[in-house]
């Protein structure tokens, strides 16, 4: 485990905090539709929202408690010193826009670290679907306000099938290695793809040993 306590300007310090967690951010491979996707597991715009908000928004008036930034195998946690401020529940989170520290938020709207006010949490719901991640959790009681990133879930063989159809309609027939290459996969993960289109009768094997060549079933 690693820990790091940090004191440092607003103007450094969300550089600081990212620059610890880039290295454990893992990489995360997949198929979306045609092409090969890497990803970090947790997108840096969601993770510098995250933080804003819980810089933006704690309340200071609780002096023994910090904000504190997790990073678990399975999740990332941002933990922010106090409850959502009056007027916010979970149920209006993102939709109702209460600021409990406005002339700190102003301050960093001002120096650009808020574009603007009241979209931090849409751009982390955002960020996290085109990154393949599930929505954002929510925590709160009157100590703490919690948000938790969970990691990706695409599977690595997750393939369009109406884009791979298109190509066998353009080109009329392929063969495996011409899959393999348009989809990304690997040689194993294209050779269980076949078999599961010649077992969904979606395809048909033309050929034999080299030779071997695939086309689109008639209906």
């Amino acid at each position: 485990s690693f820990r790091e306590d940090l004191s440092l300007p607003v103007t450094r310090l969300f550089d600081r905090l990212m620059e610890l967690l880039r290295p454990h951010l893992r990489k995360v491979r997949g198929v979306s539709a045609l092409k090969r996707r890497e990803s970090s597991s947790y997108p840096e715009d969601a993770i510098r929202e995250a933080l804003l908000n819980a810089f933006g928004h704690r309340d200071y008036r609780l002096a023994g408690l910090r904000n504190e930034c997790r990073l678990y195998p399975d999740r990332l946690e941002v933990i922010s010193a106090g409850g959502l401020p009056p007027l916010v529940t979970l149920e209006t989170l993102g939709t109702r826009h209460y600021s409990r520290n406005p002339k700190l938020m102003h301050a960093l709207t001002i120096l650009g670290y808020v574009e603007e006010l009241g979209q931090g949490i849409q751009v982390m719901r955002d960020s996290l679907k085109r990154n393949g991640n599930p929505p954002p959790e929510f925590q709160n009681s009157n100590e703490i306000f919690k948000v938790v990133f969970r990691m990706p879930s695409m599977p690595s063989t997750q393939v369009d099938w109406v884009a791979l159809e298109k190509e066998f309609l353009a080109s009329g027939i392929l063969s495996r290695a011409q899959i393999e290459s348009l989809t990304g996969l690997g040689a194993t993960s294209t050779k269980y793809l076949i078999q599961r289109l010649l077992r969904d009768k979606r395809i048909v094997r033309i050929g034999q040993a080299r030779a071997t060549r695939y086309k689109l079933k008639k209906p």
